[in-house]
């Protein structure tokens, strides 16, 4: 598949319950992107913006089931503005995790 390609949910039910890709998975943070929008920010503007220190690993049962962990550093949160220009957050560094 390539880069930019999109795997179909169908598609992506076939790989996961053939059991062909069973096994243990690590996140690759230079593919990988997480990102956070919101309309309005304390009612004042609206907010777009990535985080840019993400890791994260999973495991895959030859029965399709899933489970695994992303832990995303709340510190390097990148503030795109209207204009283009990113900007860092201003939050304490602190890692939050998210367990699938």
């Amino acid at each position: 598949m390539a880069q930019s390609e999109q795997i179909t949910p169908s598609a992506l039910q076939e790989l996961l319950g053939n059991g062909k890709l069973a096994g243990s998975w690590t996140l690759d943070a230079a593919r990988s992107e997480i990102g956070l929008k919101s309309k309005s920010m304390w009612g004042l503007v609206p907010v777009k913006g990535v985080f840019r220190q993400i890791t994260g690993n999973g495991t895959l049962s030859p029965a399709g089931e899933v489970s695994g962990t992303i832990s995303v550093v709340a510190f390097s949160f990148m503030v795109q503005e209207p204009s283009g220009i990113m900007a860092r957050s201003s939050a304490r560094s602190r890692s939050e995790s998210l367990r699938m």
